[in-house]
């Protein structure tokens, strides 16, 4: 079997079907030989590859990429990456790409997943994370809904996006007060009246000022 005429025997790489032939022929691309003196070629599996003529082995998919299910002629010439979102999953020669779990994500086809950072939370197809809105905060990281996302409390507002920790919720500044949440612009932060003050930053209400005392608005 391993000589098939006249002493010629192909060396791994290479085959030849017909007894009696002069010259063994290399193994196309996507196909390999391991073996001296063989017939025929062997499909690379699954999950690995083959760029080159007469091969001995085929190389590995590398991280987060996966062999080409449809190869046509067979044999596997390249390898996949996964879409933007998702990532490989299984064992080699079983791998899938699969979306990224909850929370991460994964903006570049072939990497695998991150968490998303404190102050934002991932999307629908898992290719970014979205940064809290104006007014929000949230320090969760790998959050996966808008949820977390928690509003500036009274007398502070954020016009940041993504903004991580309540501190960084900017105070009303003294003389001005807002008793409401969620606060975008320093426009919700209001003056005081007449006869009120607040000489405190980030405060709801103003405090009245004593019977000896008056003030102007905006004290």
């Amino acid at each position: 079997f391993l000589f098939l005429f006249s002493g010629l025997s192909c060396r791994a790489g290479y085959y030849q079907p017909d007894v009696g032939a002069a010259s063994c022929l290399p193994c196309i691309p996507g196909l390999y030989q391991s073996n001296k003196g063989q017939t025929n070629c062997t499909e690379c599996p699954r999950d690995t590859h083959s760029t080159k003529t007469k091969q001995t082995m085929c190389q590995n998919c590398g991280d987060n990429t996966h062999g080409n299910l449809y190869a046509n002629p067979p044999g596997q010439t390249y390898c996949q990456k996964c879409d933007a979102g998702r990532t490989i999953s299984g064992e080699r020669g079983s791998f899938e790409c699969v979306p990224c779990n909850k929370g991460m994500y994964n903006p570049t086809p072939g990497h695998g997943c991150i968490n998303c950072a404190s102050g934002t939370y991932n999307n629908t197809d898992n290719t970014q994370c979205v940064g809290c809105a104006a007014g929000k905060w949230s320090n969760v990281i790998k959050s996966s809904t808008e949820k977390d996302c928690q509003n500036c409390i009274e007398g502070r507002y954020s016009s940041a996006t993504g903004v991580n920790s309540q501190d960084l919720c900017n105070e009303c500044s003294p003389g001005k007060v807002s008793a409401d949440k969620g606060n975008k612009n320093a426009e919700k932060c209001q003056p005081c009246s007449s006869g009120m003050y607040m000489d405190e930053a980030g405060k709801e209400i103003c405090k009245n000022c004593s019977s000896f005392e008056t003030s102007d608005g905006g004290a």
